[in-house]
């Protein structure tokens, strides 16, 4: 009596769970891994369908029906998280491709473990799609290279337009230094020094430039 009233406190517990799960963008499991290291899930809530294309019932009556739907490149990778999670006694944390109507999604799993006193272990956990935050990051990632090639583009055409633009300015001030020497009236004197000033001014600017460019290229 007393292990009948146990099993249904239990059940009443699992489907309160359930009925909170069922809102949520999330699936909650309990993965059992033998000390054979067998898997079996002996309790999911929420839209595992949605989710994983396959019912509640198929995966609670054998987990090769979620297997099946993980993309084949990722599921060795998903057995050994398994495997090094167990081995350590640690969190399961690790993202996976599954099969969905509109191509492949991403999905992310996260379990704490608990060590059974026969030597298993559970991990109760979750799953949720993070298809949408990886192509953020994707996206980020792929908008933050542009910029980076952008900034380089930018710096490599100041500098070769400074270098372009500084060996003419070079030849002008040795010109106006020769001139310099030359027999000058006063006015004209007047008008070669402003002319050399604005020179050396726009070689400074040349240099400045060119010394930006040095230090956006590290």
């Amino acid at each position: 009596l007393r292990l009948r009233r146990e099993v249904a406190e239990r059940r009443q517990v699992e489907l309160r769970l359930a009925e909170v799960t069922d809102n949520l963008p999330a699936v909650v499991y309990k993965v059992h891994r033998s000390t054979n290291g067998e898997l079996s899930f002996p309790f999911i809530a929420g839209d595992i369908n949605s989710l994983f294309g396959v019912t509640r019932d198929e995966v609670l009556r054998s987990e090769k029906h979620l297997f099946e739907q993980i993309h084949p490149d990722d599921r060795p990778v998903v057995k050994d998280a398994i495997d090094d999670a167990a081995l350590h006694l640690k969190f399961i944390d690790f993202e996976f491709r599954v099969a969905s109507v509109d191509g492949w999604r991403w999905v992310r799993s996260r379990g704490q473990p608990i060590l059974e006193t026969d030597g298993s272990l559970k991990w109760s956990g979750y799953w949720i799609d993070v298809t949408q935050t990886r192509e953020q990051a994707i996206a980020l990632a792929m908008a933050r290279e542009a910029a980076e090639e952008a900034a380089s583009a930018k710096a490599t055409f100041l500098a070769t337009m400074s270098h372009e633009i500084r060996t003419p300015m070079s030849g002008i001030l040795g010109m106006l230094e020769i001139l310099e020497h030359t027999r000058l009236d006063e006015e004209q004197e007047n008008v070669l020094a402003i002319i050399n000033d604005a020179a050396q001014m726009l070689r400074q600017i040349l240099d400045d430039i060119l010394d930006f460019s040095k230090i956006e290229a590290g």
